[in-house]
């Protein structure tokens, strides 16, 4: 399908429903050790990590560009880019990345079951001062069980002159006493 461009709002009564085979993007650990994520290639998709690997992931650096006519399709303002990130099975460790001086801006859960069988775990949050440009998870105490969802936003909230990724929605599944895995 080709691309259409709207210039103006876009209202559903029924929803849309982003299915079908083009919405999930699978990396497999034979195909990559490292993977640079586009707007045209992996915006708006499911991105699944399959298969028992070490993987580095680079966003795209964040355009705030004005543009010179907001209708106009071309624009490269990429404000509300989306990033989904799904651990489907054992990874060995993965790394995401930003770009230039773009930040990680947010919070992420990481979720550990006991014993017991209760939930427990912690939030960590990378905040303005924090300069967070990594994650790294390397470890079950980082949140690399499988099930575990990352969902990254390009946005200009921006602290210290920097733009931001905003990390929303994100869950990982961890085992042990869990630690932050911003750098």
């Amino acid at each position: 399908m080709g691309q259409t461009t709207f210039s103006g709002p876009v209202r559903s009564l029924a929803g849309f429903s982003p299915d079908g085979w083009g919405n999930i993007v699978n990396v497999a650990s034979a195909d990559f050790s490292t993977i640079s994520l586009t707007a045209e290639d992996h915006g708006g998709r499911l991105i699944s990590l399959t298969g028992d690997h070490s993987l580095t992931v680079t966003l795209p650096a964040i355009n705030s560009t004005d543009p010179v006519d907001d209708t106009a399709p071309g624009q490269s303002c990429n404000f509300g880019l989306t990033f989904r990130l799904i651990i489907s099975n054992d990874i060995t460790s993965l790394t995401v990345n930003t770009t230039g001086d773009d930040e990680f801006f947010g919070g992420l859960t990481i979720s550990t079951e006991s014993d017991t069988t209760e939930l427990s775990g912690a939030t960590f949050f990378a905040n303005d001062a924090d300069n967070f440009n990594s994650l790294v998870i390397d470890s079950a105490l980082k949140g690399w069980e499988p099930g575990g969802i990352l969902e990254f936003i390009a946005t200009d909230a921006s602290g210290g002159g920097h733009l931001r990724w905003n990390i929303t929605r994100s869950h990982l599944l961890g085992i042990g006493a869990v630690v932050t895995p911003f750098v």
